[in-house]
């Protein structure tokens, strides 16, 4: 309607004169070559410092992600401390034998029973073998009296 008009009041008047009524409202206005240039530059600019700040943030991660590692290893062993109530150790361990229940304790140095097991067929064995023996040996000393 007005392409070929320069004079920006000129056009506003006309329009003023011809109209029944003005509103204001969102709209889209096409961009002129210069203003569609302007915008693909200030994008590879926007895009450049984007990826410097991506390249931060990421480093930065890692960064605190590495501050963290230690932390999550002594919260899972002091959970586990607390879930367990006990803590892992390596230290020696005795292996003593209860006979009348047929299992194998494993206590630690100050006396504590750690876990204990049944007894293997091999241990069994000794108990019978050991057994024998005793018998054998009562016998011995039944028959010196």
């Amino acid at each position: 309607m007005f392409e070929n008009e320069r004079n920006l009041q000129h056009i506003k008047d006309n329009l003023q004169g011809i109209a029944g009524t003005c509103e204001t409202m969102h709209y889209n206005k096409p961009l002129t070559p210069e203003e569609l240039s302007k915008c693909k530059d200030d994008l590879s600019q926007i895009a450049i410092t984007r990826a410097v700040y991506t390249d931060e943030l990421e480093r930065l991660k890692e960064e605190f992600k590495n501050k963290l590692k230690p932390l999550e290893m002594q919260f899972k062993e002091t959970l586990s401390a607390i879930k367990t109530k006990s803590v892992p150790t390596e230290g020696e361990l005795y292996l003593v034998a209860d006979y009348e229940s047929k299992m194998m304790g494993y206590y630690n140095e100050e006396g504590l029973l750690i876990s204990s097991r049944h007894m293997l067929p091999e241990e069994r064995r000794m108990m019978q073998l050991e057994a024998g023996d005793e018998f054998n040996n009562n016998i011995r000393l039944a028959s010196n009296f």
